[in-house]
């Protein structure tokens, strides 16, 4: 035991010896007390969460879903506390590394993917001839949250745990609530990029993909164990006020199609269930509309269900050029797709990671960056047309292709005979559609926000996945499945 506990503190002091090399050698700094503020505060926490992964990802949690309102609202801490996201995400993938030669199953196809993008994006860098810095900025974002999944993965959470997991995402989306009412009501505050409770500045889509999952979760329990509880109801109403008072329309017009893509195998099995559930989210969304058009607290004409009727004229507007240096979404999807098929090399490989990233502490270390921004192009601009100028139409697809996996890893789930299992089957599977659609939206894939709700949980029921069930469940599901009796011929 004592052998081991040397191992694993020196294991930690090389995996914060490596990042902390790793960021200042690519990187020029305001002096020395950065280096020293950054083992301050990384190194004696470290120390401890190695011991423990799993405090050390509700850490992780916490952190990203209040540092940057600590940091840019209150001022509470430095700004480079911040770094303490990538530290734990990196000591957790250390942890994993260095105990990976004790693992026993093999490796699942899904890793692979993951693996194979990580040679696809170095391939890119070579290919293009990017810098150092370049492809470190861009590595880092990428695939920090696809690493992050991996290590989440073999964490191998008990179902005790993992429903422990699922209850701490609900406390961490239920005090958005009353946070956002003592900002509204208590300090006076009507821009909705600031009310988003503590998630920090212009995160409203991180708050509304955050409450949709957890929406999601208790719809796939209610449709599983066939049993409508007020208590979800309550709750779900209760989730809307904070999309309602930072105006996230996306928000509520998502919401109908996540319904409907939910029960949409119902409809012909249960259609009674399936019809009133959809007439519930058409109702929520018409009573949401009706109040902010009553309270008048949107602009005029971006309630949802008129948005929903200007969207060609919408799609029109934002394909003109900006004249005030802000694009808007269709005209940067319009640009990137045009400017990823310019050539051979960046259609396949596309421009390489980090091109178009921006780094607040490495500015200036992409010269592509510049010509880029012509059309709005950056890391602050929506997921899929970031991820077509650095990575290509064929890295694009890979990634999407990653998400895909995952999803089908829930059709396993699905088809357990057990609640619980199926419940967790149809979240994975409706949390996936529903990350994927934010993609379209969304920096999403840029965003620790966004990421963090979305990987962690994910890569816990692709592991349930992979273990041994009870039998498929008996009705017209488990028939679907074309004679699979079990989890083994599901997993074939």
């Amino acid at each position: 035991m004592r052998t081991d506990r040397i191992a694993i503190g020196s294991a930690i002091v090389m995996v914060i010896a490596a990042y902390t090399a790793a960021v200042f050698a690519f990187f020029s700094t305001a002096g020395e007390s950065r280096l020293f503020l950054l083992g301050i505060i990384g190194l004696p926490l470290s120390v401890v969460l190695f011991l423990f992964p799993r405090a050390a990802l509700m850490l992780l949690g916490l952190l990203v879903y209040s540092v940057d309102w600590l940091s840019d609202v209150w001022h509470a801490v430095p700004r480079e506390a911040t770094w303490l996201i990538d530290i734990l995400i990196l000591l957790l993938l250390g942890r994993t590394a260095l105990f990976s030669f004790r693992r026993k199953e093999p490796i699942p196809s899904l890793e692979k993917w993951i693996y194979v993008l990580i040679g696809f994006a170095v391939l890119s860098t070579i290919i293009n001839g990017s810098g150092r810095a370049t492809a470190f900025v861009g590595m880092r974002v990428g695939f920090r949250y696809l690493g992050l999944f991996v290590a989440a993965y073999y964490l191998s959470p008990s179902p005790r745990w993992l429903r422990g997991y699922v209850r701490f995402l609900f406390v961490i989306g239920l005090i958005q609530v009353p946070v956002v009412l003592i900002q509204y009501f208590v300090y006076g505050w009507s821009d909705p990029d600031l009310l988003c409770g503590t998630f920090g500045i212009s995160q409203t889509p991180a708050v509304a993909l955050f409450l949709l999952i957890l929406i999601t979760y208790l719809v796939s329990r209610m449709i599983e164990e066939r049993h409508l509880r007020l208590g979800f109801v309550v709750a779900i109403g209760i989730m809307m006020i904070c999309p309602l008072l930072g105006e996230a329309k996306f928000f509520f017009m998502f919401l109908p199609l996540l319904m409907i893509f939910m029960i949409r195998r119902e409809f012909l099995g249960r259609p009674v269930m399936a019809i009133g559930i959809t007439l519930a989210a058409v109702a929520a969304i018409v009573a949401a509309d009706f109040v902010i058009v009553a309270s008048g607290g949107w602009v005029e004409g971006r309630n949802p269900l008129t948005y929903v009727r200007k969207l060609p004229e919408v799609f029109a507007a934002e394909l003109e050029p900006s004249t005030e240096e802000r694009y808007e979404r269709s005209y940067t999807y319009v640009a990137a797709l045009r400017l990823a098929a310019e050539s051979p090399k960046h259609a396949v490989f596309g421009n390489g990671p980090g091109s178009i990233t921006q780094s607040v502490i490495s500015e200036g270390h992409s010269a592509k960056s510049a010509y880029f921004s012509q059309w709005g192009l950056s890391s602050n601009a929506t997921s899929i047309p970031w991820l077509l100028i650095e990575y290509g139409y064929v890295g694009t697809g890979i990634m999407l292709f990653i998400l895909y996996s995952i999803y089908r890893r829930g059709r396993v789930l699905r088809h357990s005979g057990e609640t619980e299992r199926r419940t967790y089957g149809r979240t994975l599977e409706s949390i996936t559609f529903l990350y994927g659609g934010w993609l379209f939206y969304a920096p999403s894939w840029q965003s620790d926000t966004m990421n963090f709700v979305y990987w962690p949980l994910a890569a816990f029921l692709v592991h349930l996945s992979y273990q041994p069930g009870p039998a498929v469940a008996p009705g017209p599901e488990g028939a679907a499945l074309t004679g699979a009796r079990d989890w083994r011929q599901l997993n074939a």
